[in-house]
């Protein structure tokens, strides 16, 4: 649309948003993302300015003559029930709004104690990671794969462990979508492979009879441009052949660029 447009288009839901709101203050956080404060005693005023946003934001609206459609997400929390800094109550409303694109409702959403619980635990897992990472505390096991034919064991796969003095083992499901979500899965993806190419390096791969070992990729990860260059020069420094290495893609991420994609397929291939 253009800056211009689109300033005009936030400023046209801006003076919407304060004209309905009642007894609330309206604030803009940046982002696309409008705050309102309502009295602790006004639930019923919060809860009508909700469905009232539903409502307006079914219909278009028009900037110089355009007919424009907005998808809204709406999420309500209480002070100080969800969060006593400004921080954690933004946070817990950003998590909670952004489990709701993940799972592509426009439901008028509150934050309750289970999301609260779950943006806390994310904030910790967050932290054992960046730890992890400054300590190289990720380890790696090898799960055998077994070729019926052959009767013998021909290949491993590379498993990513992580575990907390207080949190125990941290299941992958769990934190590889939080590193995804934090932008921390690359660093955690080359810190692996330079695991694995050490492990092949070492020999010992070769001597137990393993042909190869699995490595799986984040959809992210597939998604750098230069991912092939990085894998190939980190196989180089530790003097591994290609014949060592069988790279998985997992599915925990949506492709939105498949060009590039491909194109690292193919340089690696």
């Amino acid at each position: 649309m253009g800056r211009d447009n689109s300033n005009e288009l936030l400023k046209n839901v801006a003076k919407e948003c304060k004209n309905h709101a009642k007894n609330a203050e309206v604030f803009y956080l940046g982002a696309n993302r409008f705050a309102y404060i309502f009295p602790s005693d006004d639930k019923e005023g919060m809860k009508e300015c909700g469905e009232w946003l539903k409502w307006r934001f079914l219909s278009t609206f028009r900037i110089r003559g355009v007919k424009i459609n907005l998808t809204a997400r709406i999420c309500g929390a209480t002070y100080p029930e969800v969060g006593e800094s400004r921080d954690d109550l933004i946070n817990a409303l950003e998590y909670t709004l952004h489990r709701a694109e993940e799972q592509h409702t426009d439901d008028l959403l509150w934050v309750e104690n289970e999301g609260k619980n779950s943006y806390q635990r994310e904030s910790i897992i967050t932290h054992i990671l960046q730890r992890a990472l400054r300590n190289h505390e990720f380890e790696v096991y090898y799960q055998p794969i077994y070729d019926v034919a052959l009767g013998r064991f021909t290949a491993a796969e590379a498993l990513i462990r992580l575990r907390d003095e207080e949190l125990g083992f941290i299941p992958p499901d769990e934190f590889i979508p939080i590193a995804e979500r934090q932008g921390l899965i690359l660093e955690i993806g080359e810190q692996i492979f330079r695991q694995v190419c050490e492990f092949i390096g070492s020999g010992e791969v070769e001597k137990r009879g393993v042909e190869y070992i699995e490595v799986n990729l984040s959809m992210v990860q597939y998604m750098q441009e230069n991912l092939y260059e990085d894998l190939l020069r980190i196989m180089e420094e530790y003097d591994v052949p290609s014949r060592m290495v069988d790279f998985e893609i997992t599915e925990t991420y949506s492709v939105s660029n498949n060009e590039v994609l491909v194109s690292n397929m193919d340089h690696l291939i």
